[in-house]
């Protein structure tokens, strides 16, 4: 077997292919439950961590879509070619250091409206800085995802907390697989020999090799994590027969406000995390402080409406003499008193905006673009769209219709006929009785003109040869 030559090696670090196993998890489940996205990732990354997304069916019904970049690259040229795609949702797989720059070149662009959903990748990402992006402008979903120290029930100890109690200084992923990595061997070494002392090794320069060290290995990736004294950094580290770390735990949070939302494993898979804090009977959690950057979250949202001008909906308000309106205030019609009344109860800001060339949206057979309010909405310049709109199925591809509140009006009513009577003469019903009594009329005068004609024919008149012999037509002879 290939891993036979690293049986003397030891990897703390999480196995790639459980990681992909978890992405492809996270993506298509709650909270993000993506059915087509985009993969952008810095050229140096490991592409082999999206094996399993590579590989989603879904993925490849939607098309696959990677563009790669530099980390010195222009970002803006990444931006630009994700929205021209269109993709709302982008799986972006980068180091830490340089995420915080990445997601500011999208602001630029509109590409970070709560329309817009990111998923970064890398360990290290709580890292990077995102939270000093929040403010009105930055309200896109930005999931992440980190190492947990958190064991699932039933094997959990009394060691599994959901957060440390006071704040953790060794935060990146590398520090925290070298802090590990000591556990790990230092807990080993004090199982395997004590309480005798270590044996020197007894090696040459022309061969041989230190005869504890199988026990040593073996013991290392047998340890239970229960027992191991000072805890892991990471808390759950098991390692299978090869020495890799196959079975560990990931924190799904939201990387902006650093807020869990749900944990896995590969014994469990994804687990939300209120479910996680409702089967957790202890009485040692304490409740997180989110801070500012969770308050700025909880404001209104503000939203941009595009619409077209047309009576009765939609109208410019005229300005009497001295008086000058301002923002909606300047906009009147049965579409501005519906979204008032919908602001008012659902807690969200807007403003509108009428579409420059005051068109509902059509798609130009010879550009193949689109224009109008549908332009609007896919373009990200607008979040809502509302109008007397017609919702086709050529739309319904490109944009989200809600269910429909209000009808033209103009209604065709029409009577089903009732199903035929089954009668024996019903094979009579394709004529009418007259043209039934014309037929069999014509049938009696073609009878008596056939009889006439016979009758004149001098043929009739003459007599047969002999007349008492038959002659049998149809004989075999």
């Amino acid at each position: 077997m290939v891993l036979s030559k690293y049986f003397y090696t030891i990897n703390v670090a999480p196995s790639v292919h459980v990681l992909s196993q978890a992405y492809l998890d996270i993506v298509k489940n709650n909270p993000l439950n993506w059915k087509s996205f985009t993969i952008a990732y810095e050229t140096s990354s490991d592409l082999s961590r999206m094996q399993h997304l590579l590989a989603w069916k879904q993925f490849h019904k939607t098309g696959i879509k990677l563009i790669p970049f530099d980390r010195n690259d222009d970002f803006r040229v990444l931006w630009k070619l994700i929205k021209n795609s269109r993709e709302r949702n982008v799986l972006i797989d980068c180091p830490a250091d340089i995420a915080k720059r990445v997601m500011q070149e999208a602001m630029n662009f509109n590409m970070t409206t709560s329309f817009n959903s990111f998923f970064f990748t890398d360990l290290d990402t709580h890292t990077s800085g995102l939270q000093t992006l929040i403010s009105e402008q930055f309200l896109s979903n930005v999931t992440s995802v980190r190492l947990r120290g958190y064991i699932p029930p039933p094997q959990h100890s009394e060691t599994d907390v959901f957060d440390p109690g006071e704040k953790e200084t060794i935060r990146s992923i590398r520090q925290q697989n070298i802090y590990d990595a000591l556990v790990l061997f230092y807990n080993a070494v004090q199982q395997t020999f004590q309480p005798d002392p270590i044996p020197p090794p007894q090696v040459s320069c022309l061969g041989g090799f230190w005869e504890p060290g199988n026990d040593l290995i073996d013991r290392m990736k047998k340890l239970n994590p229960k027992h191991i004294e000072p805890h892991y950094k990471t808390q759950k580290m098991l390692l299978n027969p090869h020495g890799i770390r196959d079975d560990f735990n990931l924190d799904i949070y939201d990387a902006m406000i650093d807020e869990t939302l749900s944990v896995w494993n590969k014994q469990h898979g994804l687990v939300a995390y209120e479910v996680l804090m409702a089967n957790f009977t202890r009485k040692l959690v304490k409740p997180r402080k989110k801070g500012e950057e969770a308050e700025k979250q909880k404001k209104k949202v503000k939203y941009t409406v595009a619409t077209r001008i047309g009576e009765p909906y939609f109208m410019i308000r005229e300005e009497p003499e001295g008086v000058h309106f301002e923002g909606n205030d300047r906009f009147k019609g049965y579409v501005v008193d519906l979204i008032f009344e919908l602001a008012k109860d659902l807690h969200f800001d807007f403003v509108f905006e009428p579409v420059p060339d005051n068109k509902y949206g059509s798609l130009d057979p010879v550009t193949n673009e689109w224009d109008g309010i549908v332009r609007q909405l896919m373009d990200n310049q607008a979040q809502m769209g509302i109008c007397d709109l017609t919702i086709t199925q050529e739309r319904r591809t490109v944009v989200d219709f809600t269910v429909p509140f209000m009808q033209l009006g103009v209604q065709i009513l029409y009577s089903k006929p009732p199903p035929p009577k089954k009668e024996l003469f019903q094979f009579l019903e394709p004529f009418s009785v007259e043209v039934w009594l014309c037929l069999l009329i014509a049938l009696l005068i073609m009878s008596l003109i056939y009889v006439l004609l016979a009758r004149f024919t001098p043929e009739e008149w003459k007599p047969q040869d002999d007349p008492n012999s038959v002659q049998l037509v149809w004989s075999l002879r």
